[in-house]
């Protein structure tokens, strides 16, 4: 699963501007930055999910970039790599999943989501988080 991270087309509702900056996030740098994010969704009453729909636009928008700029120091205090759990076994037998992140990796992330943002209050546009 994924989720496409980008800016909304001007005059559609819902679609993404291909000819915008876009970041597509799956796996374990999703899987970490997702609790992080629970205070966009205490503010905004918008949730990043791999499977869900969000819309940040006007304070919603200046939420999240703030949000974002707060993960910077969180990740920049993290060690050079870590293990993020991405899924769980129940049956036959329990087992957890884990991918490995890196810092830079994490940090790249965060770049270019404040890239989208940037560019997005810079049009008068909403972010869009779009989950398959």
């Amino acid at each position: 699963m994924t989720i496409d991270i980008g800016i909304k087309r001007s005059g559609r509702k819902y679609l993404l501007d291909p000819a915008e900056p876009k970041l597509t996030l799956r796996g374990a740098p999703f899987q970490y930055l997702q609790p992080l994010l629970k205070s966009v969704t205490y503010q905004t009453g918008q949730t990043v999910e791999l499977d869900g729909f969000a819309v940040f636009e006007g304070n919603d928008l200046l939420v999240l970039a703030q949000a974002l700029a707060n993960l910077r120091p969180v990740i920049e205090a993290q060690p050079e790599s870590w293990p993020v759990q991405v899924g769980t076994q129940l049956k036959p037998t329990y087992e957890e999943f884990f991918e490995t992140v890196t810092r830079q990796e994490m940090l790249d992330v965060l770049t270019h989501w404040q890239i989208v943002v940037d560019r997005a209050q810079e049009l008068n546009r909403a972010v869009l988080c779009v989950g398959d």
